[in-house]
């Protein structure tokens, strides 16, 4: 899109990086169908994936203010999908809720957003910015999981200019989620097992022989705020950002407040794009980087019941005991080029994480360490006939980086030992090497709708992904229609 390579902003967590846009007044309209399937996934992935989205977005000008938002609805149907229940947790969060069931699951999820900035003053600008991600999950195998998933990030933002090359800015926000989640049985002749997994391969197991459903609840509250430096103006100029964010989520079952775990992590993270070049041909170096801390804390309980009051349920706390910790780093260098019609994108990449799981037992740990190099290139302004062509290509590379020997947690609150058939292959995935290949070919044509300059057309993309160790490959393939107005 023109923006992310004219406005030196762009991606920043501030919606005042809207008055930086060279292209402020543009409508967009999709409509796409995503197929995804292959031997090559994650144990908690599905087998197979099928998507359809709609959306609309667009920015407006209006003076001294700039208005952005976009509304998507997805459909996704996905076969053979288990050992996660969840929607939309912390993916460091060890304590989500799974069954070894492969079935075949219904999502819908709508997603929105709204932002503004307003130039209050030729020096200050302020901004806003909101969205909504709501999501239902639906399985009719048994055990049967029902999953409702919301979540509300909100953001304030303020920029100054200190003097016509540089400004300074600030911004602030809090995100909510909730996500409830409830498996019930149909078939109740037959012993289904559900768990709630504690990391590593450690879970807390329930049968449907003694508890016919389980449903719990979810809630996170995440706040974060960071600041940015700006120089524009010259021949180079430099965008700086950082940033620091706080997240915890508890869960509990919603009959008996049995408590399922409590999630807690910290975030410090940083990014500086710096551009030169000519208004012709410009180059960007982006640094980015993040660090993140986890831990985990589970509750030893005891069922009770309270014979005076109607025979209800609860759970007495006998300890609190912290039995995750985790650590991941990700940091990445970026070299993008614009020129005319075309842009090419190299990037290299550095990822890390640790984990480390207590038990009866003892200390557990697990660490994987990857090297990634990516590069894509783009070419529009294509002539064929009266179609315009934008094509794009591209090639990457993930590397593990002498992965430690498997240290499983096993189970030792359960019977089962779930390792071979979980902990096992969901680690032999993550220390994988693979390769990949990606296309995408865009068609288009000019119209114009009563003064309004629109484009209509077609596009086709494709990627897959190879494992350097074995066969195994994993394909994407995604289609749709779109127009754009400005």
């Amino acid at each position: 899109m023109q923006n992310e390579a004219d406005n030196i902003r762009y991606g920043s967590a501030g919606a005042t990086r809207l008055a930086g846009n060279s292209l402020r007044d543009w409508g967009s309209g999709t409509l796409d169908y995503t197929h995804m399937a292959g031997g090559f996934k994650a144990v908690n992935m599905p087998d197979r994936t099928g998507t359809l989205s709609v959306g609309l977005s667009g920015l407006k000008n209006l003076g001294k203010v700039d208005v952005a938002g976009y509304l998507v609805y997805d459909n996704l149907t996905e076969d053979g999908r288990n050992w996660n229940s969840s929607l939309g947790l912390d993916p460091a969060n060890p304590f989500f809720t799974a069954d070894s069931t492969a079935g075949k699951s219904s999502t819908e999820r709508f997603r929105m957003a709204a932002e503004l900035s307003w130039k209050a003053t030729s020096r200050l600008t302020l901004g806003a910015s909101v969205r909504l991600t709501t999501a239902q999950l639906s399985d009719n195998t048994d055990p049967r999981p029902k999953v409702n998933h919301s979540r509300i990030p909100v953001c304030l933002a303020a920029d100054f200019g200190f003097t016509e090359k540089w400004r300074g800015g600030v911004f602030a926000g809090a995100e909510l989620l909730n996500e409830t989640l409830g498996y019930t049985v149909v078939s109740t002749g037959k012993n289904h097992q559900y768990f709630v997994m504690k990391g590593l391969g450690d879970y807390y197991r329930m049968s449907s022989l003694t508890e016919s459903g389980y449903n719990r609840e979810c809630l996170g509250k995440s706040f974060f705020a960071g600041v940015n430096l700006l120089s524009e103006g010259g021949a180079v100029e430099n965008f700086f950002e950082a940033s620091v964010r706080t997240n915890s989520e508890n869960a509990a079952s919603e009959q008996a407040k049995w408590h399922a775990g409590d999630f807690s992590a910290l975030t410090f993270s940083a990014s500086d794009r710096l551009r030169f070049g000519s208004c012709r041909v410009r180059h960007n170096l982006i640094v980015n980087a993040s660090y993140k801390t986890g831990e985990g804390w589970w509750y030893e309980q005891k069922k009770l019941t309270d014979t005076e009051h109607g025979s209800v349920i609860y759970y007495e706390i006998l300890s609190k005991d912290k039995i995750h910790r985790s650590t991941d780093i990700d940091a990445g260098l970026r070299y993008r080029l614009d020129a005319g019609r075309g842009s090419f994108t190299s990037e290299l990449r550095y990822g890390s994480g640790s984990v480390v799981h207590y038990n009866d037992s003892g200390a557990h740990s697990r660490q994987i360490d990857r090297l990634s190099f990516s590069a894509e290139g783009t070419r529009g302004g294509m002539k064929l006939g009266l179609f315009e062509l934008r094509a794009t290509g591209g090639a990457k590379a993930v590397l593990p980086l002498a992965p430690a020997a498997f240290d499983g947690a096993c189970n030792y609150t359960g019977s089962a030992d779930i390792d071979p058939v979980y902990t096992e292959p969901l680690y032999n995935y993550d220390t994988t090497g693979y390769w990949g290949l990606c296309a995408r070919l865009d068609a288009s044509v000019a119209l114009d709708f009563r003064g309004t300059a629109a484009k209509v057309g077609l596009f086709a993309a494709g990627s897959s992904d190879f494992a350097f160790s074995s066969r195994g490959s994993r394909v994407t393939l995604r289609a749709g229609l779109f127009i754009n107005t400005r």
